[in-house]
């Protein structure tokens, strides 16, 4: 196997061939705060990332990612194709599909169109091409909003708590959090998945408008607001890095 290390003003990492023949990339980053050597995939960019302390060796790093390689092959045979957001992708949104539809001579920016088969349906982009990508991500953004908040408003209400406020963020490893002042923040890519698992995120991100823990008392108030949260939360850790490649 091939490694060699790769720096510039921008980047570090290291270059690897894989027993299949292929070459792939792995962004090494400094952590002052570790004391091993960690290696994941980062699901936003597709790519392999290795985070190790500062004075760690170059032939320990080596050594690290020979032991790992299986586990890094298979990782990456895992990453799914990106669906960018360009005329005739197809999203799931919500447990329907819907195809993007270029449509420069009309105005209204974004909107859900039936078409004669009623599904999967439209949605329709107006504007100049280039324009898609940002008004399908705007669009997105501002669904999911609106979907997080109904869903955990009405969890809220089961449990007699108030929420300050709903942001919603690209974020990488984490679906969902609540703050102590009972703010509640979830990524967008939640509106890619079933249902299920929106409603399940939003109930569990309530729960700790309750309890800021994962305690008994924490998850006996999930199976208050939501039924079978486990098939969503195994889901979530199974097929969550899917939510990534839209866009």
């Amino acid at each position: 196997m091939g490694i060699s290390f790769v720096s510039d003003k921008n980047i570090q990492g290291i270059d690897i061939l894989l027993p299949s023949g292929t070459r792939t990339f792995v962004e090494t980053k400094i952590n002052d705060r570790t004391k091993r050597i960690s290696l994941r995939i980062d699901p936003s960019r597709n790519t392999a990332v290795l985070t190790h302390p500062r004075e760690t060796s170059t032939s320990i790093i080596k050594n690290f990612i020979q032991n790992h390689l299986n586990w890094l092959s298979d990782k990456l045979s895992q990453i799914p194709n990106r669906v960018e957001f360009c005329d005739g992708a197809v999203l799931p949104i919500l447990g329907e599909h819907y195809v993007i539809r270029h449509c420069p001579e009309n105005f209204g920016n974004v909107w859900i169109q039936l078409n004669k088969s009623n599904l999967p349906m439209d949605l329709c982009v107006s504007g100049m091409s280039e324009h898609i990508p940002r008004r399908i991500k705007d669009w997105i953004k501002i669904k999911a909003r609106e979907e997080m908040r109904t869903r955990s408003q009405n969890y809220a209400k089961i449990l007699d708590r108030n929420i300050n406020k709903i942001t919603v963020k690209d974020t990488k490893s984490r679906w969902g959090s609540c703050s102590s002042n009972g703010n509640l923040s979830f990524s967008w890519r939640l509106v890619f998945a079933p249902e299920h698992v929106l409603n399940y995120v939003c109930a569990h991100e309530v729960a700790h408008l309750v309890e800021m823990n994962h305690s008994p008392k924490f998850w006996k108030n999930v199976d208050l607001l939501i039924n079978d949260w486990k098939k969503s939360k195994k889901w979530l850790k199974e097929y969550g890095n899917i939510l990534h490649s839209f866009g």
